[in-house]
């Protein structure tokens, strides 16, 4: 009669158990990433140059500077895997973003810098996740 006999070690992350806590890792960095990128885009657009209507009263001409209280209201908050950038519920929020009632009664169409972050968010969320993917991937294989 003929036998064999097969004999399998498994080691590394993988089977160690780490996989999971690796893997949410790397969804919370790639979460955080997401949120420093549309502050920083925010943080962009509502100090354009060289308009004048949110430089700050050193830099502008007299009369023109924005005092900068509604881009200081901004906050990100990343709590594991939920990231949150918010204008704190200001008042004029919606006005200056271009979704509130009085921008249907005035000139002012609003800046739409909140659509304009989300796209760019959504524009840069599979380049980020990749490069996350591709990290989890090396260290899974024990590199």
């Amino acid at each position: 009669m003929t036998s064999f006999h097969v004999r399998v070690e498994k080691s590394g992350p993988l089977f160690a158990g780490n996989a999971p806590a690796i893997v949410h890792r790397a969804a919370q960095r790639t979460v955080a990433t997401l949120v420093e990128m549309g502050e920083s885009k925010l943080s962009q657009m509502l100090r354009p140059r060289p308009a004048g209507v949110f430089l700050s009263v050193g830099e502008a001409r007299p009369g023109q500077a924005s005092k900068g209280h509604y881009r200081r209201n901004l906050h990100t908050m990343v709590e594991d895997l939920r990231g949150v950038i918010s204008d704190g519920g200001v008042v004029y929020g919606p006005w200056l973003a271009g979704v509130g009632s009085r921008n249907d009664t005035t000139r002012f169409k609003g800046y739409t810098h909140w659509r304009q972050t989300v796209q760019e968010i959504e524009k840069q969320k599979p380049i980020i996740a990749k490069r996350e993917v591709a990290a989890v991937v090396r260290e899974l294989n024990g590199g």
